[in-house]
């Protein structure tokens, strides 16, 4: 009884902790235009804003996830929410390009920290259950991410300072310290010689790299389809009033994708091979669709294909090596960063050079290639049983 209630403490403090760092990742998409224009940057300057947060996702999580399994998680989960509550501060309260950004930069460490610990406890916590659980986390990024924006626009339309988004965040994870501080986490020990490893040795195994693979493959999707289905709409589908509400649809089918899986899913298995082939094939409709109101619906429909894909994918992260967890994990949100940083200028790319239907069909042929790394996942695993 102690150790459920244990993991229903964890799990809440998990999904408010995505949910905040959901509202960050879709205001930051709304704030980082208010913010060039207040410096007066380029685009070449609101492009270096994002870079700036993309790094943080590659780069924290690689290092936190191997502290995590020497020192514990619970320690990292602390020190992720005080580097979002001083990133917050100090991008809420400075109208210095250098302080914010370094705000911005602390703000992604300590999110991203947040997010890949997390889900490895709750992987050691509820190792049977983790693909829900995980995907009952991750409904509330999304909720988050679609209540971004809006909470962002809101503040501008109210006459309101854009920065309270950050004030947000400072108040709301400070309020998280003590729920934090009393959580009590099982520290499973890893053999001496393994955790003095590199970060870079799960990569030996060619199951974990297969997963890691598909991860890179997952975020790059992600972020592509929501860079670019603004373009499509606009350049290829002569829909520019619909740009907005494709995004959101794509967001709204990936929560509810997440909120159903949370009660009820495939084997994280087989929910990786069968969510990406949907994927690749919705994602071909839209490359060849003329018609806006269609592409649109299919905006829904790829979320909800693409939904519970990173539960699953981090789930089986974790049970490939359940004594390293939150390295494993760690590892795996670096693809994601990576993912999401290669595959939009890819894609741009592909748009200055082809048109811009080309960067959907290179987001199906993706889906399609992590569909069959998925499979060979399944293959190898039963052989192995």
């Amino acid at each position: 009884m102690i150790q459920k209630n244990r993991s229903y403490a964890l799990v809440a403090v998990s999904a408010l902790m995505l949910l905040l760092a959901g509202i960050h990742q879709g205001g930051f998409q709304t704030a980082v235009i208010l913010a060039a224009a207040e410096f007066g940057l380029g685009q070449t300057g609101m492009g270096i804003l994002i870079a700036v947060q993309g790094t943080s996702i590659i780069l924290a999580p690689l290092l936190s996830g191997f502290l995590a399994d020497r020192f514990g998680k619970k320690p990292l989960l602390a020190a992720g929410a005080a580097a979002v509550l001083l990133g917050a501060a100090v991008a809420g309260v400075s109208h210095r390009m250098i302080p914010f950004v370094a705000g911005v930069f602390l703000v992604g460490c300590g999110s991203s920290v947040a997010e890949a610990v997390s889900s490895a406890a709750i992987a050691d916590c509820c190792p049977g259950q983790s693909n829900r659980l995980i995907n009952l986390c991750q409904f509330f990024y999304s909720a988050g991410a679609i209540t971004g924006p809006i909470l962002v626009q809101g503040l501008v339309d109210l006459m309101l300072p854009w920065r309270l988004l950050y004030g947000l965040l400072g108040v709301t994870f400070l309020a998280l310290g003590w729920p934090l501080l009393r959580l009590r986490l099982p520290r499973l020990a890893a053999p001496r010689r393994e955790r003095a490893g590199s970060p870079f040795t799960f990569l030996r195994s060619p199951a974990y790299a297969m997963l890691f693979i598909s991860i890179v493959g997952y975020v790059g999707l992600e972020n592509g389809f929501g860079y670019f289905a603004g373009s499509l709409f606009t350049l290829g589908l002569s829909a520019p009033h619909l740009s907005a509400y494709a995004v959101s649809a794509f967001w709204a089918g990936t929560a509810a994708a997440r909120l159903i899986g949370s009660f009820w899913s495939l084997p994280a298995r087989k929910c990786v091979v069968v969510h990406y082939t949907l994927a690749a094939a919705l994602l071909l409709v839209m490359a060849l669709c003329p018609v806006a109101g269609v592409s649109l619906a299919v905006s829904f429909l790829v979320g909800l294909a693409y939904g519970p894909i990173w539960s699953a994918l981090v789930a089986m992260a974790a049970g490939e090596f359940p004594e390293r967890s939150a390295g494993a994990v760690g590892l795996m949100s670096t693809g994601c960063g990576i993912g999401g940083a290669l595959f939009p200028a890819v894609m741009g790319a592909m748009a200055d050079h082809l048109e811009i239907r080309a960067p959907f069909v290179l987001l199906s042929i993706t889906a399609l290639l992590c569909a069959l790394l998925g499979l060979c996942y399944l293959r190898r695993k039963g052989r192995q049983t």
